[in-house]
């Protein structure tokens, strides 16, 4: 999956434990300036190393992964945690920033859409 939108916010490297550490980052994805839409995602280990080379305000394609999990707490209610994790970030003049219905009629013409079974 890919979301592109411009550099709002580049955050600091978080080191978790002493083997995983994350950087996380918000891009600025609004089609509509009255309905900001901004989305946090996070870069895992060496990978992070890329937002060094990206400069706040610049275009960028996020290649994303959906992950989640559940944790159950104290009183015994089930959450569900999600996580937007970027693996790769395209940067450059080929970046052109896309709109919602823009990158949802990319998926269309892909094929993307038709194969979910319902």
């Amino acid at each position: 999956m890919e979301i592109t939108g411009k550099i709002h916010r580049i955050g600091e490297l978080q080191q978790i434990t002493n083997t995983f550490s994350k950087r996380e980052f918000v891009l600025d994805i609004t089609d509509n300036p009255e309905y900001p839409n901004y989305i946090q995602l996070e870069m895992i280990g060496e990978s992070s190393e890329v937002l060094d080379k990206v400069k706040v305000g610049q275009n960028v394609t996020a290649h994303i992964n959906l992950r989640g999990r559940l944790w159950t707490n104290k009183e015994g209610v089930e959450i569900c945690f999600n996580t937007l994790v970027a693996w790769r970030l395209d940067f450059g003049s080929k970046v052109q920033p896309q709109s919602a219905y823009q990158q949802a009629e990319v998926l269309s013409e892909e094929g993307g859409e038709d194969d979910l079974p319902f």
